[in-house]
């Protein structure tokens, strides 16, 4: 049905399309087809074969019943007419002919009923109510004529159709006789055939009102469904605001809910892209635009020359560092950015210690608190450490303490860089973390990009783990890398 319906509209759609279709037009066809190929259509189409199907096969069935009963009440009725025969003849010492005569007396055969008597191998008499005399159907007397036992069976007539029994009458000192009830039984199958029009009338009304009320149901079924192509077709880049209200509880409120997620998510993304390539577009414009000047008013001085070098290589070199880590944020996304391999964090601590000494003149000292061995990327663990250092000294002068330090403990293991310098305002500590973003009360201007720290927090979230802050302002920082105890190999088999 689906298909049939498919071709017609494509074939509608394909007629149609050749002429100069207004747009308005085109709409409407095209609504009109997706109306005739949508869900709702096959939604309603199979439920009005499968209801057609089990309407016609519940009209068979109480056709079948129906006959059967009445098949029933007929041959009830021939078993009453030849037990009436029955009694008179018990205890009777009348002649076969006598007993015949005086039952046809007391018994007249109903329109549709005939009572055949048979003496011997011809006809007696017989009451019938003008439908049909059955010793003139070819055989027949012949057929039943000197039975032994009762006979029940069934005869085509030019009358119709007939349901008989013939039972044996034996009187002593009489000949042989038959008696035999019929029924003509047409009425009985034009009774059952009207009560089942009756049926199936009431039935195909029932079917038309209930696949009008399918046809609404699946409308508001499915109107989160139609809603949430709506707003799908309508989402671009500029609006991503549009959200899918949830009306139920059901698989599609949850269907709901679940693209509303995901909107969420894209939103925050196309966001996030947004800012970053403002940011970035930003931060490179500053170098660019100082290495544009400074070419521009470059003179023939030798001396003048190889400043104005100097200065474009190492404003070069920025932009340089600037996208070596954009080129390792988007990496941080993909698989394959960790090389993990068994590390003793312990180990690592002291090692940091030994490569961050000569950066600055600190007072540096190390607390570590237990010691593990465990999965991760010793070379990105140094650099989030090292960028964590690197902030640390910035922020600090020769008179504070910067402290590395390990933690281990309750499935996990932090490792943490603290210093006494003049710590992070409140305001500024829940963006630190982001792209491009630098204090709002900085006095000198960072010589990075300002994407240190969220290089720290990709390195942390691509081992599972996160990044934590706890400083106050002029009381120093304390940045701390959180990350879940990995089994190494053959740990645990």
């Amino acid at each position: 049905m689906d298909i049939g319906v498919a071709t017609v509209a494509t074939s509608i759609t394909a007629e149609l399309r050749g002429a100069a279709l207004p747009t308005r037009a085109r709409l409407q066809l095209d609504r009109l087809r997706s109306a005739l190929t949508g869900a709702r259509t096959r939604i309603l189409g199979w439920y009005v074969i499968l209801l057609a199907v089990a309407i016609g096969l519940s009209l068979v069935a109480e056709r079948q019943v129906l006959l059967h009963r009445l098949s029933n009440r007929v041959d009830t009725q021939l078993t009453v007419d030849a037990d009436a025969l029955s009694h008179q003849a018990a205890g009777s010492r009348s002649s076969v002919t006598a007993l015949f005569d005086n039952y046809l007396r007391t018994h007249v055969a109903a329109p549709d009923e005939e009572f055949l008597t048979i003496v011997g191998a011809r006809p007696y008499e017989a009451s019938f109510g003008g439908r049909y005399r059955l010793e003139q159907l070819g055989g027949f007397v012949s057929r039943v004529a000197g039975v032994a036992d009762p006979v029940r069976g069934d005869l085509d007539t030019p009358a119709g159709p007939v349901r008989y029994l013939a039972v044996p009458v034996v009187q002593p000192g009489s000949p042989p006789g038959t008696f035999v009830a019929a029924y003509f039984t047409d009425a009985v199958h034009s009774e059952v055939n009207s009560e089942v029009s009756v049926a199936a009338a009431v039935s195909l009304t029932m079917l038309l009102l209930m696949s009008i009320i399918a046809w609404l149901v699946a409308g508001r079924v499915l109107a989160p469904v139609r809603l949430m192509t709506e707003t799908a077709r309508s989402i671009g880049e500029s609006d991503l605001s549009r959200r899918i209200p949830r009306t139920t509880d059901d698989e599609i409120g949850r269907l709901a809910t679940t693209f509303n997620s995901m909107l969420d998510r894209l939103q925050a993304a196309f966001l996030s892209q947004r800012e970053f390539v403002s940011d970035a577009g930003h931060e490179l414009r500053t170098p660019i635009t100082v290495i544009q000047g400074h070419l521009e008013l470059l003179g023939d001085d030798p001396t003048e020359r190889a400043e104005t070098m100097a200065l474009v290589r190492d404003e070069l070199d920025r932009m340089s560092r600037m996208v070596d880590d954009l080129l390792l944020l988007a990496k941080a996304e993909r698989p394959g950015f960790l090389r993990l391999e068994p590390v003793a964090v312990d180990d690592l601590v002291q090692e940091l210690l030994a490569k961050v000494v000569p950066l600055a003149p600190r007072r540096w000292s190390t607390r570590i608190q237990g010691s593990a061995v465990t999965m991760a990327d010793r070379q990105r663990l140094t650099q989030a450490m090292m960028n964590l250092v690197a902030n640390a000294v910035a922020h600090t002068t020769e008179s504070d303490a910067i402290t590395l330090g390990l933690d281990v403990g309750r499935g996990e293991y932090r490792i943490w860089v603290s210093d006494t310098g003049s710590g992070i305002p409140f305001e500024d500590q829940a963006r630190i973390f982001d792209r491009f973003a630098r204090g709002r009360h900085e006095r000198r201007r960072s010589q990075g990009a300002g994407l240190g720290l969220a290089i720290v927090k990709a390195i942390a979230e691509a081992h599972r783990g996160r990044v934590e802050l706890a400083s106050s302002p002029g009381d120093g920082a304390t940045f701390t890398l959180a990350l879940p105890l990995q089994p190494t190999i053959g740990e645990g088999l």
